[in-house]
């Protein structure tokens, strides 16, 4: 019996194989040299049927699909579109999907030139290393999820030069600064954005900033353990609260969110796109067609998507988006409190603040 039973689950773990290989120059010049092709092999029996989701290396060119880190540690600042999206949503677009039928491979380009800023790095080894999960869903539609990749290969490049990311100076340059005196309303300036949009975002407003200083209050009462705060962050600890409060208080700021510039263009984005920022351009914060699909209040929610995206630039938290959805948050809390702690779901989670925990 246990010998059919070993037999069953190896034929079943065998029937799913992706393999994710990574190749590109090793000596880089400039940063246009700084092209990286992945090849996703299904070594498998079955098909694969995967979400583009982004963060994922199916989503190139525009998000943070790999993990670059220096031979003597540390990894470039990244400067492209940091995303909010929603699962359900990408899973309903047909779009978002693409097979791979067994024993079949495909080529992705992965132009990394212009996202990637090394001028604090410097030039030496790095070593390129693919986001190995993915998200997969039935051949007859369900819940996508997550999937990673059995095997993969990482590569290295060797940066020559000394060089440095235009991309950052020019996002920080276009930026207008906004001169205000004390008694100035100061309301959101909108680009491309409908009636439809401009009402949707200025009711998403006040209740983001809400959420904010209600988390701020609630972390005023802490000194120990609560659900709330072991949930979404790990165990307690004193320096680990003085950090998260900063944050949450950063976010406080008397002008946040209705000084800012939104953006309707959705020049990245798609159906399932939310929101996104880069992490130069403080104070933009691009709105997508997802935005008006989720809800004002809640989990997931245009108010906590505004949340989400402004813990992602410097001035503010510096999050990055290591794992998406509640249930990786509460993992990643249990896993790696590092992480958690700068991680922009993360922080949207503790805002929100549902269902409920004390």
């Amino acid at each position: 019996m246990c010998i059919i039973l070993f037999f069953f689950l190896l034929v079943t773990a065998l029937a799913k194989d992706l393999h994710i290989e990574t190749i590109g120059p090793f000596y880089i010049g400039s940063l246009s040299d700084l092209v990286i092709t992945t090849t996703l092999i299904n070594r498998g029996s079955t098909p694969l049927v995967l979400l583009r989701t982004p963060g994922s290396i199916l989503f190139p060119n525009v998000t943070n699909n790999f993990d670059i880190v220096h031979e003597y540690g540390g990894s470039p600042r990244f400067l492209g579109a940091q995303m909010k999206y929603s699962l359900d949503i990408l899973a309903a677009n047909n779009g978002s999907f693409l097979t791979l039928p067994p024993n079949t491979s495909l080529n992705i380009t992965h132009d990394l030139s212009n996202l990637y800023d090394f001028s604090s790095t410097g030039k030496g080894i790095y070593h390129v290393h693919p986001a190995r999960t993915l998200y997969e869903v039935s051949s007859a539609g369900g819940i996508p999820k997550p999937f990673p990749a059995g095997s993969f290969s990482s590569h290295s490049i060797n940066l020559i030069e000394d060089v440095f990311n235009f991309k950052e100076a020019r996002l920080e340059n276009k930026l207008e600064r906004r001169d205000t005196v004390p008694g100035d309303i100061v309301t959101p300036r909108f680009k491309s954005c409908s009636t439809e949009y401009q009402d949707a975002t200025n009711d998403a407003i006040p209740i983001a900033k809400k959420y904010v200083a209600d988390a701020v209050s609630y972390l005023a009462t802490l000194d120990d353990s609560t659900p709330r705060f072991t949930t979404w962050f790990g165990d307690f600890t004193t320096h680990k609260y003085n950090f998260i409060q900063r944050n949450y208080e950063m976010l406080n700021a008397t002008d946040a969110y209705q000084s800012w510039t939104y953006d309707c263009g959705c020049e990245e984005g798609n159906a399932g796109i939310i929101a996104y920022v880069y992490g130069p351009e403080y104070g933009t914060i691009h709105l997508c067609p997802g935005f008006m699909a989720v809800g004002p209040v809640g989990t997931d929610s245009r108010a906590g998507s505004l949340i989400h995206e402004s813990t992602h630039w410097a001035k503010t938290v510096n999050t990055l988006d290591y794992v998406y959805g509640q249930e990786g948050c509460k993992s990643l809390a249990e896993d790696d409190w590092r992480k958690a702690v700068r991680n922009a779901d993360t922080y949207e989670y503790f805002a929100e603040n549902v269902p409920e925990l004390l």
